[in-house]
């Protein structure tokens, strides 16, 4: 065989080339394997956690399989090292562990936690023979020390929902804004979380009308809206939650969200939180100092025109004065002429065609008329008009009196309209009272006092004076659990010579299907009347 020496070059040279090639290959495959080993080298990062958008402090956080370890500052922030593809392991009394794997060393991390919910203890009170009745264990307390007295008596077959204070999250942060009690109650209070503007606390979903209400809170007998003030964690004892219309019953339509009652061993610390409103004390007894004051009579009304032109002369002639016109229905209302107020509703409601309150009092002037339907009507006007966002106070009373119509009026099979009621409706056995305040003049300043049976007393007050609050009723319910005489005092805060009208309409066996004959009082201030006075007592 022949080989030529130009193909043994040409051989040669191949050889040398494939050679080459793959010590370029090796060389490149050793800087990428050293490139990646140098991205599994340990990085630090930083990070913080959040529970419902506030940092959460205090939280434990370590290495899956592995014993490094930090937590966070009182702001939420971490820092730790780790590498890529590592997981993180954060745990914190009263959440859920959760673990967090990493996925990127150039980026501060944001990791949320969820709270750890836990089963409730219920206690069922019920009233029999004079005592009462406790279905849980004994270690639980029988009676509830509220504003109201010792004890919140509940209908048989009614709950309350218990939480001890030595199951409290201890650990609970203390937040701007929020006190550590509002933390360490999550997840241990069913359907509890924060109101989506952070201003308060929800207890239940929206109803009927989409009406969300913040609780009320009951700190050893004093009210507070919003948040109660800081409380030492350690000196709590027992948590009640009263939730619905039981919380209405007790404390007005300030309790329709319902109310978390709470008793400590000792008094609270100096409130921080500008979320805070305190209502009342209950360490402040009736002190008799309300002046009697008599309420309008027919007799004294009886100048009031009836004839059907001079009534309209009369009602034109206050133009579109709309304290004037209702304080001119009021007084037409308390002599029983419904049917000349219902035109002065309708008058202020062509004057203030998007003001709730005027919707309320024109669907209430229906009904006095004996006209449901157009009741109703106007109550699912005022909803449409305020379907995104249904003003709290006006919306309690609201849906309350459209919760009664719908039921006595057997609307669910004549109506299109889908409503659920709250209440169960019955006999008149142990139905509640519904006591209503109404004032002719929402700008100026009025302040209701409320004493029970116990000589205790707490006040609401209304006006721009009160934190811009510009209601023009108000409503409150009594049951039959804490009977003796109730007291029921007013008093104006009027700086210059002018009138000022109060109605009180009183319910009896509100929450029951028969018939209610209401009862009706109406008040006149005047002369820059600044006392205070009795406008109702009432046997309960």
């Amino acid at each position: 065989m022949i080989v030529r020496s130009g193909t043994l070059l040409k051989q040669y040279k191949l050889i040398l080339f494939f050679m080459l090639q793959i010590r370029l290959n090796a060389a490149l495959f050793f800087f990428f394997l050293s490139v990646s080993g140098q991205n599994e080298k340990a990085q630090v990062i930083t990070g913080q956690v959040f529970y419902e958008d506030v940092p959460l402090s205090s939280v434990a956080i370590g290495l899956k399989n592995a014993k490094k370890s930090t937590s966070t500052n009182n702001k939420g922030f971490f820092t730790i090292t780790v590498k890529n593809k590592d997981t993180l392991v954060l745990s914190h009394i009263g959440f859920r562990t959760k673990e967090y794997v990493i996925k990127n060393l150039n980026t501060a991390l944001t990791i949320k936690m969820y709270p750890l919910l836990a089963e409730l203890d219920e206690v069922d009170i019920s009233f029999k023979k004079h005592s009462l009745v406790h279905n849980s264990q004994s270690r639980k307390p029988k009676e509830i020390n509220s504003v109201f007295g010792n004890e919140i008596l509940r209908k048989k077959g009614q709950h309350i929902d218990y939480v001890s204070g030595s199951t409290l999250n201890l650990a609970a942060p203390e937040t701007v804004g929020r006190p550590a009690i509002v933390n360490a109650l999550q997840g241990r209070v069913a359907n509890y979380r924060i109101a989506p503007d952070g201003n308060g606390v929800i207890l239940r979903s929206n109803n009927s009308i989409n009406l969300t209400n913040n609780a009320l809170w009951d700190v050893n007998g004093t009210l507070y809206e919003g948040f109660p003030p800081p409380i030492d964690l350690t000196t709590i004892e027992d948590v009640f939650v009263i939730k619905g219309l039981a919380g209405a019953l007790r404390y007005g339509t300030l309790g329709s969200g319902g109310v978390i009652v709470i008793k400590t061993t000792t008094n609270l610390a100096p409130s921080k939180s500008s979320r805070t409103t305190k209502i009342n004390t209950n360490t402040s007894y009736y002190k008799n100092d309300a002046l009697p004051i008599t309420e309008l009579t027919k007799q004294q009304l009886g100048i009031l025109p009836v004839e059907k032109k001079q009534f309209a002369n009369y009602a034109n002639s206050l133009g579109h004065d709309i304290a004037s016109l209702k304080s001119l229905a009021y007084q037409y209302q308390k002599i029983g002429y419904d049917s000349l107020a219902l035109p002065i509703y309708r008058k202020i409601i062509a004057l203030l065609p998007t003001n709730d309150q005027a919707y309320r009092d024109l669907a209430q002037a229906y009904l006095d008329n004996n006209k449901p339907f157009d009741s109703w009507k106007t109550y699912m006007s005022l909803l449409e008009m305020n379907e995104e966002n249904f003003p709290e106070g006006i919306g309690n009373l609201v849906f309350h009196e459209m919760e009664r119509l719908y039921v006595t009026e057997n609307f669910q099979n004549k109506v299109h309209t889908k409503f659920t009621p709250e209440n169960k409706f019955g006999n008149s056995e142990n139905a509640s009272t519904r006591i209503v305040f109404e004032w002719s003049d929402r700008n100026k300043n009025i302040c209701i006092e409320i004493v029970n049976p116990h000589n205790q007393v707490y006040n609401q007050c209304f006006g721009p004076k009160y934190s811009g609050c510009k209601q023009a009723a108000v409503a409150y319910y009594l049951d039959h659990t804490l009977t003796g005489e109730w007291q029921f005092n007013c008093q104006p805060h009027m700086l210059s010579r002018e009138e000022q009208y109060l109605k009180i309409t009183v319910f009896p066996n509100w929450n029951s299907l028969q018939k209610i004959d209401k009862q009706i009082k109406v008040y006149r201030f005047e002369d820059m009347h600044t006392q205070k006075y009795q406008v109702l007592r009432l046997k309960n």
